[in-house]
């Protein structure tokens, strides 16, 4: 039965009348949304930090100034947390680069309270010569994403020991997150158009829950409690038929061979646990994972591999004092005093070994 013309216009302009309803209760529904989130829910760190990147997802936005918590959040001119000073390329000075995810960043806690700044102010008060070390923590950033950073950035830094804080939680994550189009960065529109999504709190907000979701769904564990449930969670993501954990062992070789092609020392610190410590390694819940992670990074020909968690385990049952916020496990400035001052001796011993890695 065909439609008369005048009700064919008709059925136009209720489909139409639909669809701009409810683009504009959309529209009313997210900037209420974001006006919430301003007043009484505001993120960790101040939007629009970060811009999309064609390889690595996205960066640190140069020259960016905002806040973590109520500590300063500022990016210099090169695109680190670090404070504005020029790259001392010259011989005799010691370059140490850091690379890692939030907690290498320092979520909540001020530039120079990072465990980063610490090791530097160790090193120098060791060292005659000049010590910079450089934070190229990038929140959420798995191992892939900063072996890319790390060959895009050498030439620039040259760096002498290189160090990579491998996070348990979220470092064998896919480099291209669940559901999402392949390869779609690398058009400058769609770049553009990410940034001004970025500086929108509603934006982070839906983006963070929406991965968050796919991820729990597709990889989360289950468990009678938070930490069983963590455990299961993670044991999903070192399950060697997970493609994230093979591409990160994948990533292990290739870490290595380009440091041993550039005759930079290398170093692993692995951080798994510390929300749920046990009173010594052999019984901390996390000890499986840490164990192949370890296993995994030997066989990749590391040399210098570290448990980071132990700077911590004289804090069993009262973790709740290495964290930033009550409901935020990042590291608080005591905890980031205490990896800082850990890692010291580690890092002086590879910086000391005679052998390239």
């Amino acid at each position: 039965m065909k439609l008369s013309k005048q009700k064919f216009k008709s059925v136009l302009k209720n489909l139409a009348t639909v669809v701009i309803s409810t683009i504009v209760s959309l529209i009313v529904i997210l900037i209420l949304l974001e006006v919430y989130l301003r007043i009484f829910e505001p993120p960790a760190e101040t939007p629009g930090y970060t811009i999309t990147h064609p390889t690595r997802r996205y960066q640190l936005k140069p020259d960016f100034t905002g806040k973590t918590y109520d500590a300063v959040l500022q990016v210099n001119s090169h695109g680190l947390r670090d404070f504005e000073r020029p790259i001392n390329l010259d011989s005799n000075n010691l370059r140490v680069t850091v690379f890692g995810d939030s907690f290498t960043f320092g979520i909540g806690v001020n530039h120079e309270e990072t465990f980063t700044k610490i090791l530097e102010k160790n090193l120098q008060n060791q060292h005659r010569q000049n010590v910079q070390v450089f934070n190229f923590g990038i929140p959420s950033y798995n191992t892939v994403q900063e072996e890319l950073y790390l060959k895009e950035v050498y030439d620039q830094y040259l760096p002498d020991v290189v160090i990579f804080m491998f996070y348990a939680g979220n470092d064998t994550n896919l480099l291209e997150p669940v559901n999402s189009m392949s390869g779609i960065n690398s058009y400058a529109l769609i770049r553009a158009s990410k940034d001004i999504m970025r500086r929108l709190y509603a934006y982070n907000w839906l983006a963070r829950r929406y991965y968050s979701m796919i991820y729990m769904l597709k990889y989360g564990g289950e468990g009678k409690n938070d930490l069983e449930a963590r455990i299961n969670h993670d044991s999903n993501l070192f399950s060697d038929d997970f493609e994230g954990w093979q591409e990160t062992q994948r990533s292990f070789k290739r870490i290595v061979e380009f440091c041993k092609a550039k005759k930079v020392k290398l170093g692993f610190a692995i951080i798994a646990n510390h929300t749920k410590l046990g009173r010594s390694y052999d019984e901390d819940p996390m000890k499986s994972i840490v164990e192949k992670i370890y296993h995994a990074l030997s066989e990749a020909d590391v040399k210098f591999i570290i448990r980071a968690d132990e700077a911590y385990r004289e804090f069993t049952n009262q973790e709740h004092k290495l964290w930033v916020k009550p409901k935020d496990t990042h590291f608080s400035k005591m905890a980031n005093k205490k990896l800082g001052d850990f890692l010291y001796p580690w890092v002086e011993s590879i910086i000391q070994d005679p052998s390239d890695q």
